[in-house]
């Protein structure tokens, strides 16, 4: 199981809904990560699952940076106060497209633009 991110995991499944949190964890003031095997986070989440654990994001203070450049299990994840997160856009792979499609998404994107279809 890969490590995932927190937009990405399935709240309702026992094995994933923690993963993201502990993706690592800092285990001092300085926030030294504590990386921990990529094949366990998936048996602790669900561990604190049956203990009862569950997530409110109501209560979240701190979010992890996600960005395509965020490596989770490499310590490479910032941790920060939720009012300071800002929305992380999506990624759209356009690489794919051919010179038609693109020339197409473009001029729905500019019928959008102007509030017509």
């Amino acid at each position: 199981m890969p490590a995932i991110s927190q937009t990405k995991a399935n709240m309702e499944d026992p094995r994933e809904h923690a993963v993201w949190a502990l993706s690592p964890v800092p285990i001092d003031e300085n926030g030294t990560p504590l990386v921990l095997p990529l094949m366990a986070l998936q048996f602790i989440s669900e561990h604190l699952w049956r203990c009862g654990f569950r997530h409110h994001p109501e209560f979240q203070e701190i979010v992890a940076s996600e960005d395509s450049h965020t490596a989770f299990m490499a310590g490479g994840v910032a941790w920060m106060p939720a009012t300071e997160a800002q929305a992380t856009p999506p990624e759209v792979d356009l690489s794919a497209l051919s010179e038609a499609e693109v020339a197409a998404v473009e001029a729905a994107l500019e019928r959008r633009k102007k509030g017509t279809r």
